[in-house]
């Protein structure tokens, strides 16, 4: 059931990556404001599943729903600092400003957000069932990472990468 199941796993997140991308466009309706996310999400997927690896998990059929998971989880982080970003931006010319003031707005409910998240996650840790646990455990190490990544790696691209004045 393992094999099979993870046989599928391009095809699932090729499809959750498609609904991110639809999502992210109808959204922002940029390259970057669809491009930014990705590189950010796509980060916090292999930080999930490499430190799962190096915690020597043993992978099951529900670490397959891990990603799709942590994409749709992870792109509402994005979605709210980047519109946050694009309201300062038309006020303050300075992106890192810009992206700090967003960061510093959004900090209580992102933050409570994903304490929740993981907290609720890791509630499977009593479970009696090993890959339950194990689930439960790469879901909180996947909400962390895609929030690290949506407000360091995200931003740090706002920050190198617009130009004084340009808006998302």
């Amino acid at each position: 059931i393992d094999e099979g199941t993870f046989d599928n796993l391009a095809t699932l997140v090729f499809l959750a990556v498609l609904v991110v991308v639809i999502l992210l466009a109808i959204s922002f309706r940029s390259v970057r404001g669809v491009v930014f996310p990705l590189v950010g999400l796509s980060f916090a997927l292999i930080w999930t599943y490499g430190i799962l690896n190096l915690a020597g998990s043993r992978f099951t059929a529900l670490e397959v729903a891990v990603a799709p998971l942590v994409l749709g989880l992870g792109i509402d982080y994005s979605i709210h600092l980047q519109r946050r970003y694009n309201a300062f931006r038309s006020e303050i010319e300075d992106s890192a400003e810009s992206w700090l003031a967003s960061c510093a707005r959004l900090s209580t409910p992102l933050g409570l957000a994903v304490i929740t998240t993981v907290a609720a996650f890791l509630a499977n840790i009593i479970s009696p069932l090993p890959p339950l646990e194990t689930f439960g455990i790469a879901l909180a190490v996947g909400v962390i990472s895609a929030f690290i990544n949506a407000t360091i790696v995200v931003g740090a691209l706002h920050v190198v990468l617009d130009k004084s004045g340009e808006t998302i």
